[in-house]
């Protein structure tokens, strides 16, 4: 095997997104920085709503549908049945949520796509610690980007 590198262009500001590989070998991203922190006011990251796969044998990102809102340091977890849920992050006003879509990589004929949004937990701070357990569920194990309440 050599030591190869390639620059692989990002399709948008994929700062804090979300990531979760995919049973066929490919890496979801979503979510990510739609807007930075300014000096006239505005203090707050912009979520991004976009969405990619990467496909490995291609080396390209391939759009997938956009989520229902921005999530900027969203949290992916697979849920074991080949689906990704995503959840929780700043949305694109800067407003922490803890809104939750899935993603279905076998939707639209192979290209994926996500459920409508739906509302979690009254409260998951941005990349939150989940953790798939055997029977299905998450455990949310406290810890978080910004400290470990």
């Amino acid at each position: 095997m050599q030591n190869t590198y390639r620059t692989i262009a990002t399709p948008y500001d994929m700062f804090c997104a979300g990531h979760a590989a995919l049973p066929d070998g490919s890496l979801l991203v979503a979510g990510g920085t739609a807007a930075y922190p300014s000096t006239i006011g505005n203090l707050d990251y912009r979520g991004s709503n976009h969405a990619y796969r990467f496909n490995l044998a291609t080396h390209n990102y391939v759009k997938v549908p956009d989520l229902d809102e921005g999530h900027w340091y969203p949290t992916l977890v697979n849920r074991g049945d080949g689906k990704v849920i995503m959840v929780s992050g700043l949305d694109q006003n800067g407003v922490l949520q803890s809104n939750a879509q899935t993603f279905d990589p076998t939707a639209n004929a192979g290209t994926g796509g996500w459920t409508p949004q739906q509302t979690t937990a009254s409260f998951l701070p941005p990349y939150p610690a989940l953790h798939l357990m055997a029977d299905g569920r998450f455990l949310f194990s406290g810890v978080y980007t910004f400290g470990d309440g």
